[in-house]
């Protein structure tokens, strides 16, 4: 492509030089008593001129290749950039939905999901908790436990049984 516009070009310059120079040789005198109907001036171009021309021409084929070279890299660039984008997004799908349960959800159901299994691990917890002392008291029958103010939410500081502190 590159090379067809570069030799056009060419082409079309070389047109233009050598009709001139066909019509400066082919040229007639008129009568003097006559004006002539058109007249053809010598508009010959040197040789430097040309070879500076054609020198142009090959520079701007050469820039032309580039030029495609380059947008071909670039829209090779973008399809790999696209490509990258789906794919981390799909991934990132799979990470937080790999069975697609929650893909069909509204913003409101998956609020609530969220609430029910935070209520589900507070009371898995309390279960846990509440496991824990059955088991003591079971491995420890001659050793009255006591389990008052036990609490799954408090903490043991300094040797005392004390609410967390608040977060903020």
């Amino acid at each position: 492509m590159a090379y067809s516009r570069s030799f056009m070009f060419l082409g079309v310059i070389l047109f233009v030089i050598l009709s001139t120079q066909v019509l400066d040789a082919n040229h007639v005198p008129e009568p003097s008593n006559t004006k002539p109907m058109a007249s053809v001036q010598s508009r010959l171009v040197s040789q430097s001129d040309f070879m500076a021309a054609l020198e142009l021409v090959k520079k701007a084929g050469v820039l032309l290749e580039e030029v495609e070279k380059l947008n071909e890299e670039f829209s090779d660039l973008r399809e790999r950039l696209k490509y990258s984008v789906e794919t981390s997004v799909s991934v990132e799908k799979n990470t937080a939905d790999p069975v697609r349960e929650y893909m069909s959800f509204s913003r409101a159901a998956l609020i609530a999901k969220i609430v029910e299994s935070k209520s589900l691990q507070l009371e898995t917890a309390k279960s846990s908790f509440e496991n824990a002392i059955a088991q003591m008291l079971v491995l420890n029958p001659n050793v009255e436990l006591v389990t008052k103010g036990l609490d799954e939410f408090k903490e043991v500081r300094d040797e005392q049984i004390v609410a967390p502190p608040p977060e903020d």
